[in-house]
């Protein structure tokens, strides 16, 4: 088993892929939104000084249980 996180400057988006011999992962969360902006992870929504990080709440977490 072994994943890898990524955050991206100002916490705008955020992935994880993980993988075992049967199984792979991956996700990516991002805003699409004309005007850039962090990200909150729970409830996900835009804000000014975003916490999104990719292997401590939202990526990883949410789909690799």
């Amino acid at each position: 088993m072994a994943g890898k996180t990524g955050t991206t400057e100002s916490h705008r988006s955020s992935g994880f892929l993980g993988f075992t011999n049967q199984y792979a992962v991956a996700n990516y969360i991002f805003d699409d939104s004309p005007t850039l902006s962090g990200l909150y992870s729970y409830p996900l929504r835009q804000c000014r000084d975003g916490d999104l990080y990719g292997g401590t709440n939202r990526p990883a977490p949410g789909i690799w249980r």
